[in-house]
């Protein structure tokens, strides 16, 4: 770059040169009348001249522009200076929340509003800062002033929603959650708040609209919304049921089971209600149809009390007509041999349940059963205590878990009775909790 500018340098001086000697050599004349006045002079002096005037006057009008756009550069610099010490304050202002300094927070949270002209960022850290000191009065004030202003009202709603959350006022954050929706119903997770706050609250219609609204937004797979759709029509059929609605309650569960064919709960409860009403072909099917896929000790139970005035011989004849749908697994085995047990038919349980200790270690449901056997058929006290003792090392038996927090419930709902989440319960094997002997120095 110096090079060129070295050579630009020399290309400009030798014209220049080159010209000076030029009009040396070739003087020319020039006569200039004004008025009654004549001005001869030579042709290199006037040029000189007129160059000289035409730098005058570029020089000045650069100084015109120059001091006419003065104060507009130097407003635009304070207000730089100004932005980057109200950042500089907000940077402080989140290094102080960051740290637990309250007072500093806030402080600094309040200079950097002023210097940046109030800034959301601002303001926002100014409510943390009085939630992190406890002054409930200043975050609500917060809040609300950036709820006020378009740009930032959904912020403020938010805000607000989280604060109500926090004390635990579930209907005001239920209604700040519906006036946040509606102003953005594509907000990052507001759908599901607003589901968790409805299904606190029982509104089990509203939540239903929810969901399907997050189908449609594509917020939540189908698989997933038809899921939950089916959890909460189950929900509602249950409080129809409560009030002896039983059409609404017949109408909500075959919905439910329809948007969610593996269903069991729903299932169980649509075929109990048709045995009620005396379609026992179409409960019989239902319960069949998922035994198939998914055999469950419910289904099983649900399906003998359809007919629950059967002989138990007859009974044990029905429940190996719905083992015969998925034979293999040890459900059907079970169901048999729980069957086989209450009519006395102590050699066929006995060797269904051989076939499912064939299989792998049993569970406790497996050792009641066999302790059932040995005390009905022979009276064999200690053998049936045998069994009994053996429940405390056996496998442990699937049960509705929670795959949130754990809890282990005795039948399916909605929401986990422990930690209140909702749609979180499986049929699952729980784990063993097995204690460690203390450790003791091997050198003691």
């Amino acid at each position: 770059m110096t090079v060129f500018r070295i050579c630009i340098f020399l290309i400009v001086a030798t014209t220049v040169i080159l010209a000076e000697v030029w009009l040396a050599t070739n003087p020319g004349s020039v006569t200039i009348f004004w008025g009654d006045h004549r001005i001869d002079t030579s042709a290199a002096l006037f040029l000189h001249f007129f160059i000289i005037f035409c730098l005058l006057s570029a020089f000045v009008y650069r100084a015109w522009v120059a001091a006419k756009r003065m104060p507009k550069q130097i407003r635009h610099r304070n207000f730089l200076g100004k932005q980057r010490r109200g950042y500089e304050a907000l940077s402080a202002s989140l290094i102080s929340l960051a740290s637990g300094d309250s007072d500093n927070a806030m402080r600094h949270a309040k200079k950097a509003s002023l210097l940046l002209d109030s800034s959301a960022s601002a303001e926002l850290l100014a409510a943390q800062a009085a939630q992190l000191a406890g002054d409930t009065a200043k975050v609500h004030e917060t809040y609300h002033s950036l709820r006020q202003k378009p740009e930032t009202a959904l912020l403020g709603l938010r805000g607000l929603m989280n604060e109500a959350l926090r004390v635990g006022n579930h209907s005001e954050a239920l209604r700040l959650a519906n006036e946040t929706y509606r102003l953005n119903p594509n907000a990052d997770g507001l759908w599901l708040q607003r589901l968790e706050l409805q299904i606190k609250k029982g509104r089990w219609s509203d939540a239903e609209e929810t969901v399907v609204e997050a189908i449609n937004r594509k917020q939540l797979s189908l698989k997933t919304g038809n899921r939950q759709r089916a959890a909460i029509l189950y929900e509602r059929a249950c409080i129809a049921e409560r009030k002896s609605e039983k059409d609404l309650q017949l109408s909500l569960l075959d919905e439910a089971v329809k948007l969610e064919p593996g269903f069991i709960i729903a299932t169980v409860k649509l075929a109990e209600l048709l045995g009620l009403e005396g379609n026992v072909k179409r409960a019989d099917k239902l319960i069949e149809k998922l035994w198939s896929k998914s055999p469950h000790p419910s289904l099983a139970a649900a399906y003998r009390a359809i007919k629950s005035d059967l002989d138990p011989l007859m009974q044990v004849k029905r429940i190996e007509g719905l083992a015969s749908k998925n034979r293999r697994h040890f459900e059907s085995y079970l169901a048999i041999a729980e069957a086989a047990i209450v009519a006395k038919l102590w050699g066929e349980a006995r060797a269904q349940l051989k076939i499912v200790l064939e299989q792998g270690d049993p569970t406790s449901r497996v050792c009641r059963l066999m302790a059932n056997i040995e005390e009905g058929e022979f009276g064999n006290i200690d053998q049936s205590r045998y069994w009994l003792d053996r429940i405390a090392s056996a496998e442990l038996d699937e049960v509705w878990l929670c795959n949130n927090c754990g809890f282990q419930a005795s039948v399916w709902q909605a929401c986990c009775k422990n930690c209140g989440d909702f749609d979180t319960l499986l049929w699952a094997r729980p784990l063993r909790v097995v204690s460690l002997p203390d450790y003791q120095d091997p050198s003691i």
